[in-house]
């Protein structure tokens, strides 16, 4: 009986001591899980309110034990960037990934990619980044991130190929995606597909707030389409809005007279360089006046060009050609009498021409794009009235206006101020004519 009684109590010693064993394994695990959780809430708790010192000490003090864990690692790598610390975010961040990876986790190891990829990005490691947002879409075809930033990173590097294939994709994904229009409208442009380029622009200008850059800048490249396509209407009707954004003012001012100008709209030019004088920055003004003297010197007024160089010239001495203009055309800026020589005006500068070389009977007259000929009983007289040396294309005219209206002269004068070229000197009517230039001329013109 006592024997019985023996074997019953040492078998439930054994299975009261198995129980406290099982008990003291489970506690232990439980203390070492609660402590994990522990750790990782007050990593999290650490980082949410910027105490990244906390989180980071905290991090690489649990990592010790647990060197697989991918959550304290991501964590840790959160830290670190947190202090500004790429480098060690970064590889952080790879670890958090490779970890991941290995436990099967491929959900929350594509959010790890992107935390890569974006901090590369950040960094100014565009290849990197690059690369980490390419994997992050052979992951996810459709992530519109990393569509995004890779074809920015394209763009960047002129890979207008590849960009333009992200952004197609991502714009029929998200078609109120205006940042990447905005972009897509750019490679558009680059590689000259201007119609379609044009197309976007328009599309961004009417979405986009007058508070976005983006309006103000596709409002710009579509005017620069405009005018590659010469229609210059149209570019300037799109670049008038812009005068009233001050940071602009200046730039899409003088863009719309130099549109004008290429127009052969000189008046317009004129105009509106004139009325915004006053508004314009000492350096703008330079640049008007500037504008200005090329707008009336291809219209045909010398000597007002020459008025509107000299006040480019008081201004700023060194702007642009400015200097070599002032000497090349000294000569009519010192010689009175000068703005009729060189007035846009035919009949005054028919009249000054006839009063200057004294010519009481004229019996004909002919015209060319750069001179007038006067005939007189016993000569031609040929005035060029351009302030360049003539050349071959202005002798070869003046032959035709010879034969054609005023045959049978016996001599031919004639006047260019600046002279001739050496190439118009091998032409054949050269050796026939008396050529008037330089001083002789100048005191001609001086005396009227």
């Amino acid at each position: 009986m006592s024997g019985g009684v023996s074997q019953f109590n040492f078998m439930m010693l054994f299975w009261i001591a198995l129980g406290i064993g099982v008990v003291v394994i489970i506690i232990i695990f439980l203390l070492k899980f609660l402590g994990k959780d522990s750790a990782v809430t007050a990593m999290e708790r650490s980082l949410k309110s910027g105490n990244y010192k906390k989180a980071l000490n905290a991090g690489l003090k649990y990592i010790i034990e647990q060197p697989n864990d991918f959550m304290i690692k991501y964590n840790i790598a959160q830290a670190y960037e947190g202090l500004k610390d790429y480098s060690n975010a970064i590889f952080y961040y790879e670890q958090a990934s490779v970890a991941a990876v290995a436990q099967q986790e491929h959900d929350i190891n594509a959010q790890f990619v992107m935390k890569i990829a974006n901090l590369y990005n950040k960094n100014s490691n565009v290849k990197e980044a690059l690369g980490y947002y390419k994997m992050a879409l052979e992951r996810n075809p459709n992530n519109t991130k990393a569509l995004f930033e890779a074809a920015d990173i394209l763009y960047q590097m002129k890979n207008y190929v590849k960009a333009k294939e992200y952004l197609e994709t991502l714009t029929e994904m998200k078609p109120d995606n205006l940042r990447a229009k905005f972009i897509l409208a750019k490679i558009y442009y680059q590689i000259g597909e201007f119609n379609q380029s044009a197309s976007a622009f328009k599309v961004l200008i009417k979405s986009l707030p007058d508070t976005d850059a983006m309006k103000n800048q596709s409002s710009l490249m579509l005017a620069d389409i405009y005018s590659q396509q010469r229609k210059f209407d149209d570019c300037v009707k799109t670049l008038s809005p812009l005068l009233n954004v001050p940071e602009l003012f200046e730039r899409v001012l003088i863009r719309i007279i130099n549109t004008y100008i290429i127009a052969g709209e000189y008046e317009k030019a004129i105009a509106l360089a004139d009325k915004n004088m006053g508004r314009a920055s000492k350096e703008a003004k330079v640049q008007l006046n500037y504008m200005i003297a090329n707008a009336y010197f291809k219209s045909g007024d010398v000597h007002k060009a020459i008025q509107f160089w000299q006040k480019t010239n008081q201004l700023d001495p060194t702007f642009r050609d400015v200097e070599i203009i002032m000497k090349r055309y000294k000569p009519i800026i010192d010689t009175p009498n000068m703005e009729y020589f060189f007035s846009k005006s035919d009949g005054v500068f028919e009249n000054f021409c006839i009063k200057m070389l004294r010519l009481k009977f004229v019996n004909g007259m002919g015209k060319g794009h750069n001179f007038t000929a006067f005939k007189t009983q016993d000569a031609v007289h040929i005035v060029y009235r351009r302030p360049f040396p003539a050349a071959p294309v202005d002798f070869d005219e003046a032959e035709r206006v010879l034969r054609q209206e005023i045959l049978g002269t016996n001599a031919i004068k004639i006047y260019s101020l600046f002279g001739v070229t050496d190439e118009t000197k091998r032409h054949s009517i050269y050796r026939k004519i008396e050529l008037v230039a330089g001083e002789n001329l100048i005191n001609l013109i001086g005396k009227g």
